[in-house]
């Protein structure tokens, strides 16, 4: 069957779970640009003090962490880039639906943050300059 042949391939999963992602990402501003100026929903506030509430409950136990020195096996640089992203979106949320930022203004926040968002997730696993690539001298060795 055409068509069937493309599921086997993880990338082709996650690639069609990220473009239905980005079209109910699409409904959802749509329905908040609807909203913006007018009354501040509930689902509005709801989700701008879960934004809050999850940045600032990550940011405080990534400081615990650091002070009480907990040995851990995760980066908690990716969990305070995310902390961050979620207060700078809850940030820009707030401010649109109460009106302090035109439409054109808010869209450009909301994708500036998507952008940064998006930026570190594509460079996660390389390794850093410093570091020094684990494959170079793999690919410097003549075959036999």
């Amino acid at each position: 069957m055409p068509g069937v042949e493309k599921a086997r391939s993880p990338h082709m999963a996650l690639f069609i779970y990220g473009f239905g992602l980005s079209v109910l990402c699409g409904y959802g501003i749509d329905l908040f640009a609807a909203e913006a100026g007018h009354r501040t929903s509930v689902w509005t506030r709801r989700l701008v003090f879960f934004l809050s509430a999850l940045g600032i409950l990550v940011i405080t136990f990534l400081l615990i962490f650091s002070l009480v020195r907990i040995e851990r096996e995760w980066n908690s640089a990716i969990l305070a880039f995310g902390a961050l992203i979620a207060l700078l979106l809850a940030a820009s949320l707030h401010a649109w639906s109460r009106g302090h930022v035109s439409m054109r203004a808010g869209f450009i926040v909301l994708a500036c943050v998507m952008l940064l968002e998006l930026g570190t997730l594509t460079s996660l696993r390389l390794p850093h300059r410093e570091n020094g690539w684990p494959f170079i001298d793999k690919l410097s060795r003549t075959p036999m």
